[in-house]
């Protein structure tokens, strides 16, 4: 039954495929279109159970092949992420190995490890040197308010800052040049001691 009806379905497409060459008529498409559409699924229709299986067993072949084919990629990709991360962990402990490697330098050299920390030094003295004007103060720089620094404890890597930047008021109005030091532990980022006088150094 299943060989008569794709022999009839195979039969009105050609039939209506010749006409449509021959007479030119469109309407003969009607015929073409159900031909068309029944001679897969009579295909289908009309397999044996081993054909089926033969065809059930290679879809699923496919589809496994592209279950491995995508877990291979996310495989390379979820590699390629861990050794990048690898990469850059690795990177980033060297340049802290370098940069320990270069403080435990520097901190062995007055001039490079009061240098180092000026800038720290200043926000941590300067609210305590102004502090002690009894009216007003001002700077007469607006850089660096230290220009000489030395060792006040170097295991403890304690800075002695000094200068002379600074004028305060005295009791008659008058502005008078003050010297001040201020010791500033570079470990804890304080100041540990301070002072200030009259005059210049």
């Amino acid at each position: 039954m299943y060989i008569v009806l794709t022999i009839l379905a195979a039969l009105m497409a050609c039939a209506s495929v010749a006409a449509v060459f021959m007479k030119g008529r469109r309407k003969h498409l009607f015929w073409l279109i159900p031909g068309v559409l029944i001679m897969p699924m009579l295909a289908g229709a009309s397999m044996t159970p081993e054909q089926r299986a033969s065809m059930e067993a290679s879809r699923a072949s496919r589809e496994a092949m592209h279950a491995a084919n995508a877990a291979a990629r996310a495989e390379e990709t979820e590699k390629a992420r861990r050794e990048a991360q690898a990469k850059a962990e690795t990177e980033a402990a060297e340049r802290r190995t370098r940069q320990a490697a270069a403080d435990a330098a520097c901190r062995q050299d007055l001039q490079c490890w009061a240098q180092k920390h000026v800038a720290d030094a200043g926000r941590a003295c300067e609210p305590l040197i102004q502090a002690s004007a009894r009216t007003d103060y001002r700077w007469t720089t607006s850089f660096t308010r230290f220009s000489r620094f030395g060792w006040g404890d170097q295991g403890a890597g304690i800075v002695n800052y000094a200068g002379d930047e600074i004028e305060m008021q005295n009791g008659f109005g008058n502005w008078v040049r003050h010297t001040y030091h201020c010791a500033y532990d570079t470990q804890t980022g304080r100041a540990t001691n301070f002072t200030v006088r009259a005059g210049r150094t």
